[in-house]
């Protein structure tokens, strides 16, 4: 069993044989799902993916208009609760490339203008899961980023990239109250590239996390997990990457914060893999051979950090590049076969874009709406979580 890479909890459950569905080829992610049924820990679902796992396009087009609400990871997470679990979608993975974090999530606030923004730039400036860090700089005094889950929590688990240079910090409060915590945003000596986990804890309660940064150094934020520690959870965690190909995944980032190093640190126990419609959106398609062997990487960073993989091949597109997305598409299929992973293909149940776009899935040619985004919800949780 530990050849599995099951964590401890994991194998306990095993050993246990909780009675429940089968899932297959997922005996990571099955442990899991007892674990959290017997109350001894959370479970993680991290989604990677493009803006079709950002929830690009759910309500309305683009990446506002609170579209993260309508994203599939959110409402797999509705799934499992429908089914009879307990999950939730109280969590944050890099800035989803959205260019204002407010509109695409309404659970997001800080003041305008006010030194926030995200980040594009190589190195620490850079690239994480989810897209770009979000930072802020040069604003005296420095203003606060809220998050206000959904639900009601206790702990926040805050994602900390490190950067060099001059000393920087976030101080971290709840609810606008009494400073609680400061974390330090600097790495010495340079270069820099570490990745933390801070946790704070608080009375339960419907509450809002407030970060601001110490000064005006430029700051760094990669991500926050919140949930109730009394009630073990199965947490879905959205890295959806708006405009995302499989290289921007497997980036070559040397940075424990890069998008593939950025895995283990998450600690997921299931990592689903959406990603090709930009490979192949294009008249200059990624190579097959390329974009599989990004798509490995990612597998292969997944298992290492002990979780269960399962691919997707992609929602059908309704552009002249429609035959390139099949032959990726095939591509994940044989990633699935090589893999030995189960891979949930989208053209099943999608067919096609003029048949998914006459069902009223689809917000475009590339993306579909929250209708549609319910059906990969859907073909999801039948395959992880079927009751």
């Amino acid at each position: 069993m530990p050849s599995l890479g099951l964590k401890l909890p994991q194998v306990a459950a095993c050993r246990r044989r909780v009675r429940g569905p089968v899932v297959p080829d997922l005996p990571i992610w099955r442990a899991a799902r007892a674990a959290v049924a017997a109350g001894e820990r959370n479970a993680r679902i991290l989604c990677i993916g493009n803006s079709t796992t950002a929830g690009h396009g759910a309500y309305a087009a683009g990446m506002g208009d609170n579209n993260k609400a309508g994203a599939w990871p959110t409402q797999l997470a509705a799934l499992i609760n429908a089914r009879g679990g307990v999950a939730s979608w109280s969590s944050i993975i890099g800035n989803n490339n959205a260019a204002d974090s407010r509109l695409y999530d309404s659970r997001v606030t800080f003041p305008a203008l006010q030194g926030w923004a995200f980040s594009t730039a190589s190195g620490v400036n850079g690239s994480t899961l989810g897209g770009y860090h979000t930072m802020v700089s040069g604003y005296n005094p420095p203003s606060k980023y809220n998050f206000a889950p959904l639900n009601a929590c206790d702990t926040f688990e805050v994602y900390n990239p490190k950067a060099g240079g001059n000393a920087r910090a976030w101080i971290l409060s709840v609810n606008d109250g009494a400073d609680l915590a400061t974390i330090s945003n600097l790495q010495t000596p340079s270069p820099p590239g570490e990745f933390e986990k801070y946790t704070l804890t608080t009375e339960l309660g419907a509450n809002a996390l407030n970060i601001r940064a110490q000064n005006i150094e430029t700051t760094y934020l990669a991500g926050i997990i919140a949930y109730n520690s009394a009630i073990k959870e199965i947490s879905v965690l959205n890295a959806g990457w708006s405009g995302a190909k499989a290289s921007d995944l497997n980036n070559g980032s040397p940075y424990a914060y890069g998008p593939v190093n950025a895995i283990s640190v998450y600690d997921p126990d299931l990592v689903i893999i959406n990603i090709g419609i930009n490979d192949a959106n294009q008249a200059s398609p990624t190579a097959t051979a390329t974009f599989s062997s990004h798509v490995q990487a990612v597998i292969t960073a997944a298992k290492a950090a002990g979780a269960d993989v399962v691919l997707m091949a992609p929602t059908p597109i309704g552009s002249s590049y429609a035959a390139n997305l099949n032959t990726l598409s095939a591509a994940v299929v044989a990633l699935g076969i090589t893999n030995g992973v189960p891979v949930i293909d989208l053209r099943t149940r999608f067919t096609d874009y003029t048949t998914a776009n006459a069902a009223g899935w689809m917000r475009d040619t590339l993306h579909p709406n929250a209708s549609g985004y319910a059906q990969i919800a859907t073909a999801v949780a039948d395959l992880i979580f079927p009751g």
